[in-house]
């Protein structure tokens, strides 16, 4: 089965959460920053820490082909696609990690939400899973994601890196990962391969490849 294990990982600022898969391909995600940290594939981890420990030992990838996924939370309100992908941290831009629940095959799905003034708060679930080639699936619900700012759009960067250029169907960066997103209206700009979220429940898909 899955195996879920929380434990500081390099590559994640914060604290990270390990889920490893039968495929052998698995992922690391930084619950401080939430955002998709890593994947490798081959074997799991040889994780010394335990669940939720700040200061346990790195946990390393047994196996190999690691990606470092970027840096930065993954959605920001920004005025226009040509701004700068903000650098401060999750919480300073209003994120709260809110826990993650697990499907009957014990898949989790994230759960955390960003502050957005009198409107409340954006909701999103993010589930990151195997495909069928080799890469993760990842599926972003949305809801809420129109900013309280009358100037700014919600953002989700579906990609950055250095020498981020389109290649086929995906995005391509000088690390090797490719990326593809579902919908139509991303844009290839200053801050990455940024998706406009325009409506108050939409549903995000992206494939990684590497």
């Amino acid at each position: 089965g899955r195996i879920l294990s929380g434990t500081s990982r390099p590559g994640a600022v914060g604290q990270a959460i390990a889920v490893g898969f039968p495929k052998k391909i698995h992922f690391a995600f930084d619950a401080e920053s939430m955002r998709l940290a890593s994947g490798w594939k081959g074997r799991f981890i040889d994780a010394q820490g335990t669940w939720f420990i700040r200061s346990a030992p790195p946990a390393e990838p047994l196996g190999d082909s690691v990606i470092q996924f970027p840096p930065g939370v993954p959605f920001a309100k920004l005025s226009a696609s040509h701004n700068a992908w903000p650098a401060e941290s999750a919480e300073t831009l209003g994120y709260q990690f809110k826990g993650y629940r697990l499907d009957p095959s014990g898949i989790p799905t994230f759960l955390y939400h960003i502050d957005n003034g009198s409107r409340g708060a954006i909701q999103v679930e993010d589930t990151i899973r195997p495909n069928a080639s080799g890469g993760l699936r990842r599926s972003l619900r949305v809801r809420g994601g129109n900013p309280s700012g009358v100037d700014q759009t919600l953002y989700f960067r579906v990609a950055a890196g250095e020498n981020l250029h389109v290649a086929g169907d995906s995005v391509r960066n000088s690390a090797g990962l490719a990326t593809n997103v579902s919908n139509s209206e991303a844009i290839l700009d200053q801050a990455g391969y940024v998706l406009p979220v325009s409506t108050n429940d939409m549903t995000i898909t992206v494939t990684y490849q590497w």
